[in-house]
């Protein structure tokens, strides 16, 4: 049998291909052929926390209150909240967090290993993050004082493998019991009701916080653990922003002194006034 040759048909198409006008497309068609539009990464800050606030909330985590001294959620978590306010972890990642991952001579935090609840179960997985890698960050001495504090009093005994970060019962803390039991009334006693103040605004806190204190884009997106110094710059847009202004100061106060320096004083002048 001859193999067919692969030779226009008399319409000119293809053999095998189907001539004429193309199908058309149905609706359930088009909406899978339409790709997916990208999320917004731009994120609003009405709730970030200044720094005196977040002072603020770390302390209204004491409830002084004599009924209330001996509940699991007074005191237990300071230290958690001042870690994500200041250098500014995913959730997973602080409650991840194990005792071999704090180096306090070097004042240095690593994160990377994470516990995942899913679907609100009591069932947890522990893996890494989903960057799939490790970072060490540069911890603040009142932020590593905060954490060395906090394995003395709630974590004598643990072991280098053990969590940091547990719940009374010595179990992995659920984000919803901690927003509610610990995270609300905090914010309260703190004079801050009415601001929607969440894990991930600790997050983006400490994001602003950097940025006050002088840390580069790329510093910042090291810290938080971002793949790329682009995600980090689409997702702070109204934060860098706010220091252009800024930055053009500095320029210009810079160039002023270079380009009109200051006349070496006069060595005769300061001779006869010496004398």
């Amino acid at each position: 049998m001859a193999p067919q040759s692969r030779t226009a048909d008399a319409d000119g198409g293809l053999p095998g291909r189907r001539s004429g006008p193309a199908p058309r497309l149905t609706t359930a068609s088009r909406r899978r052929s339409v790709l997916p539009k990208l999320p917004d990464m731009r994120k609003t800050f009405d709730d970030v926390l200044t720094a005196d606030e977040v002072v603020r909330l770390v302390a209204g985590f004491v409830d002084e209150q004599v009924r209330y001294a001996t509940l699991r959620t007074n005191d237990r978590y300071r230290a958690l909240v001042f870690i994500g306010a200041w250098l500014g972890p995913r959730w997973n990642e602080a409650i991840g967090l194990r005792v071999c991952d704090l180096n306090p001579l070097r004042r240095e935090v690593t994160f990377g290993r994470i516990v995942v609840n899913q679907n609100g179960s009591r069932t947890f997985e522990e893996r890494f993050n989903k960057t799939e890698d490790c970072r060490t960050v540069p911890a603040p001495a009142a932020v590593m004082d905060a954490l060395v504090e906090h394995l003395a009093r709630y974590r004598p005994d643990a072991g280098r493998e053990d969590l940091v970060f547990t719940n009374n019962r010595g179990g992995h803390i659920l984000r919803g019991n901690f927003t509610r039991d610990a995270l609300r009334p905090a914010v309260i006693r703190a004079g801050l009701a009415g601001r929607r103040v969440t894990w991930l605004t600790l997050r983006h806190t400490a994001a602003s916080l950097m940025f006050d204190a002088g840390l580069t884009l790329f510093e910042v997106q090291q810290r938080l653990g971002h793949k790329s110094p682009t995600l980090t710059a689409n997702i702070y847009t109204h934060l860098m922003r706010e220091r252009f202004a800024e930055g053009r100061e500095k320029l210009e106060t810079y160039m002023r002194e270079k380009r009109n320096p200051t006349p070496p004083p006069d060595p005769w002048i300061s001779d006869l006034e010496l004398g």
